[in-house]
């Protein structure tokens, strides 16, 4: 996977992408990032400011708003996710 941009990367906005770093956590298989030396040391620069920051990266991931080129994968997808994992959850709730 090309984690391009590292913050934001668009990988991770994809569905297939997201089901095959499923797939691969799933079936013990090797998983391999790739990064430009641009992002590389912009990555660096981040998690040294704000290590945080990649957390936050990782915490955005949302399978839900994620996109297809084809709207029959897209849904394909989803229903692997709803009968796999599920979707996370969304509790809002006010404290006042």
């Amino acid at each position: 996977m090309v984690l391009s941009p590292w913050n934001n990367p668009i990988p991770f906005t994809r569905a297939w992408c997201l089901l095959g770093n499923y797939c691969a956590v799933k079936s013990n298989s090797k998983f391999e990032v790739a990064i430009t030396p641009d992002q590389h040391k912009a990555f660096m620069e981040g998690i040294t400011s704000n290590p945080g920051e990649f957390y936050q990266m990782l915490a955005d991931i949302n399978v839900e708003k994620s996109e297809a080129w084809s709207a029959y994968d897209k849904q394909r997808i989803f229903e692997v996710v709803k009968s796999s994992v599920g979707f996370a959850v969304r509790i809002s709730c006010y404290l006042g």
